[in-house]
C-alpha cells in the first residue's frame, strides 16, 4: 500500500493516469485494486499503469492500409461540404486563411511559368494562386468531395489538371515539376510513407527545382470536433532528417538530394492561435557525384 501511495504522489501522476486511477485496477498475474495493492511491488504497479495508459507507445505501428483506411474515414468525416472551415478543421478557417494564405506563397520560389504538382489540393485555397503564373498545374487530392469542388470554382482557368489519387501510392515521370507543393499532408502519412514521398518528390522534382511543404507539428492546431483523430503529429526535426537524408541515384550515377532553403514557423499562426508550431521547409533538389552524397 505505502508503495503504491509513492507512486501515486509523484508529481504528474495523477494528471497523467486518470483514466487508470479511476477505475481503480490493474492487472498483474492476478486482479489488483489500486488502493490495496500489498501484493504488488510499486514497480510492477508502475509498469502496467504506463502499459493501460499509453498503449500507442507499446503497439506496433499500424499497417500501410489500415492507416490509409484510417485516414480515409477520417476524412470522410471531414469533408461532406468541401468548405474551408472543414478542410482546415477549424471554425475560424476563413479569416485565418485571409492571413496565411499570402503568407504561405510569399515562402514560394518564383514559379511563374513553372510546371507545378500540388499534393494535397483540397478546394484549391492554393491551386488558383498558383495557376495565376505557372504555365501548368497537377491538383491533387485524397477526397473526391474536395477535388471536385476545386474543380468546379477553378477548372476555368484552363492549365489545371484535376485528380483525386492517394499520395501515397501515384506516380509521374521523373524530372517532370519544378516546384512540388504540399499544405498539411505528410502528417497523414506513416513513417514510411512519408520516407517513400520524400523520394519520389526527387525523382518528381527537376534539378534545381524545389520541394515546399507544411506541416503540423507536435499537437492539433484546428478547433473543429473530432471522433477520432490519427493525425500524426511529428517533431519538426524528423520531417528535417528525413528529407535532408533522402537519396536517389541517377542514371549514370550522380545521386539527387534535398538542400534546405529555409525552415521556421508560420507566423499567421502564432498570431491567431498563439502556435508556433505550423512549421514550414523549402528544399532545393540538386544533383551531385555519388562519392559527395
Amino acid at each position: 500500500r505505502t508503495q503504491a501511495e509513492n507512486l501515486c504522489r509523484l508529481p504528474g501522476v495523477l494528471s497523467i493516469f486518470p483514466r487508470v486511477l479511476v477505475f481503480g485496477f490493474v492487472h498483474t498475474a492476478h486482479t489488483i485494486c489500486v488502493r490495496c495493492v500489498s501484493h504488488a511491488p510499486a514497480f510492477t504497479l508502475a509498469r502496467h499503469v504506463f502499459a493501460m495508459a499509453a498503449p500507442s507507445a507499446l503497439a506496433p505501428a499500424p499497417a500501410a492500409d489500415t492507416l490509409r483506411s484510417d485516414m480515409s474515414e477520417f476524412w470522410k468525416e471531414h469533408s461532406a461540404h468541401a468548405t474551408i472551415e472543414e478542410m482546415m478543421l477549424d471554425s475560424e478557417a476563413s479569416a485565418i486563411h485571409v492571413a496565411e494564405g499570402p503568407e504561405v506563397v510569399s515562402l514560394l520560389p518564383n514559379f511563374e511559368k513553372t510546371q507545378v504538382l500540388e499534393v494535397g489540393a483540397g478546394i484549391g485555397r492554393f491551386t488558383s494562386v498558383l495557376a495565376d503564373k505557372a504555365q501548368r498545374v497537377v491538383a491533387v487530392d485524397f477526397m473526391e468531395s474536395f477535388i471536385k469542388k476545386n474543380e468546379e470554382v477553378n477548372g476555368k482557368m484552363g492549365n489545371i489538371e484535376f485528380y483525386q489519387r492517394d499520395a501515397t501510392k501515384m506516380s509521374w515521370s521523373d524530372e517532370e515539376f519544378d516546384v512540388v507543393f504540399t499544405n498539411w499532408l505528410m502528417m497523414y502519412f506513416g513513417d514510411e510513407e512519408v520516407s517513400a514521398f520524400a523520394e519520389n518528390t526527387l525523382r518528381w522534382c527537376k534539378t534545381d527545382g524545389h520541394l515546399f511543404f507544411r506541416e503540423s507539428c507536435r499537437h492539433q492546431s484546428g478547433n473543429a470536433n473530432r471522433k477520432f483523430n490519427p493525425t500524426k503529429y511529428r517533431e519538426p526535426e524528423q520531417y528535417t532528417d528525413v528529407f535532408s537524408s533522402a537519396r536517389v541515384t541517377l542514371p549514370g550515377g550522380d545521386v539527387a538530394k534535398f538542400e534546405l532553403v529555409t525552415h521556421g514557423a508560420v507566423q499567421a499562426y502564432i498570431t491567431y492561435k498563439n502556435n508556433p508550431n505550423q512549421m514550414y521547409w523549402l528544399w532545393k533538389r540538386v544533383v551531385v557525384p555519388a562519392d559527395q552524397a
